[in-house]
């Protein structure tokens, strides 16, 4: 599927560790030169797993590779520590859904550019 993340394209792919070796070391990852974000295809599973699990982790890591992205695409992450800093982008991955959630309620997402 492909993705626009602030005027860029990118490619969201979920992948097997023998086509993106970088799947070894991580869940997902994001390559800002050939606008790909992959997501491991297949989690390991052990007994400690809840069911559904999978699911939820996966949105997780793409909400995660997708601020990322945007976080590229706006000049943040080359310019600043903070655009890079895994705690910052793992807590925005963490709680968008919550923050939309409230927001949506509030009926304060809709963008200036959509009034217009």
């Amino acid at each position: 599927m492909n993705i626009n993340v602030l005027g860029t394209e990118y490619e969201l792919v979920r992948g097997r560790e023998a086509d993106y070796p970088k799947l070894k070391n991580y869940d997902g990852y994001t390559e800002t030169q050939t606008k790909k974000i992959i997501i491991k295809a297949e989690f390991d599973h052990d007994i400690m797993n809840v069911e559904g699990i999978d699911t939820l982790y996966v949105n997780k890591t793409m909400r995660h590779e997708i601020t990322h992205a945007f976080m590229f695409e706006s000049g943040l992450d080359c310019n600043s520590e903070w655009g890079r800093d895994e705690t910052l982008i793992d807590w925005i991955a963490i709680q968008i859904p919550k923050m939309c959630s409230v927001m949506a309620k509030a009926e304060c997402l809709q963008s200036a550019v959509e009034q217009v």
